[in-house]
Order: structure tokens, then sequence, then C-alpha cells
């Protein structure tokens, strides 16, 4: 009878575990297993790899055929939660908040800032939305965590 009971409150516990209930560590790896399993034909030799920085730094390296392609960097405490978009054209895109420049980045010995970050997805609407459901869930953990900061401390 234990045994049942156990069983049952177990799976109670994994049925019951929602996004919410997600940390920063376990959206991250919820995004990169779903963006690299769902990537467009033209991105078939590509990986991403998101990670955060314990400062709240959001950093995208871009590898193809197992090089660094390219990286991006920006706060997650400056990215607008409300502007997760998806394109028609199979872009995910993420704005800077007021519309500054947010997102730092080099490709290739190539420094460049930006308003915005977007990447292409395979165009199957349910996994499209869950991944933009997600970054959507991590920018907003971030707001609520007092150590993450809006910026380089040192950057003055």
């Amino acid at each position: 009878m234990k045994k049942i009971i156990f069983l049952f409150m177990f799976i109670g516990i994994v049925l019951g575990s929602k996004a919410q209930d997600f940390n920063i560590d376990e959206t991250i790896e919820y995004i990169n297993e779903k963006l690299n399993n769902n990537l467009p034909v033209i991105e078939i030799y590509a990986k991403y790899e998101w990670s955060v920085t314990k400062y709240g730094k959001l950093i995208i390296k871009h590898y193809w055929y197992e090089d660094l392609s390219s990286t991006q960097s920006m706060y997650l405490k400056q990215l607008d939660s409300s502007s997760i978009g998806i394109s028609e054209y199979s872009w995910i895109y993420i704005t800077c908040k007021e519309n500054k420049n947010c997102v730092h980045g080099n490709s290739e010995g190539v420094s460049f800032n930006w308003k915005a970050y977007c990447f292409p997805y395979n165009n199957k609407e349910g996994t499209k939305k869950q991944l933009a459901n997600a970054i959507t869930h991590l920018i907003k953990l971030a707001h609520k965590k007092p150590e993450y900061k809006e910026r380089d401390p040192f950057d003055y």
C-alpha cells in the first residue's frame, strides 16, 4: 500500500511540474535542447550553446562544424520579456529594453552592438512557441534575481 501511495505521489509531482517551477539552469538546459534539436536545414551543421553567468549575462555561442563561429552576450535584465517575437520566416528574435544596443558580439574578429538578437529556427509551430515561451520565462526569472546586473559592474 505504501508503495502505491509513493508511486501516485511521484507521478503527481512529475506531472505537476510546470515551466514556472523551472529555475535559470533548467530553463537554459531546456532552451539548448529544444533549439539544437529543431534547427532548420540551413543550420544542419550548427550548434548553439546558451549559458548565464553569475551576474546575469547571457552568453550565446554559435558553432559551425564544431568550430566557434560567433559569440553574443547580453545582460538578461536589459532584455524585454514582452518582445520575444517569432517571424513568419522561421526566426525568433529578442529585443533590448528601451531600444538600446544591449547585444554585444564578435564574429570572425568583427565586433558589433545590436538592439536585438535573432536566430533561425525550424518552422514547427508548437516547438517554436515553446522556445519563445522558455526565453520569456528566462528573462522574467532574471528580473527577479537581485544579484543579476543590468551591465558590467566595472563598465563606467
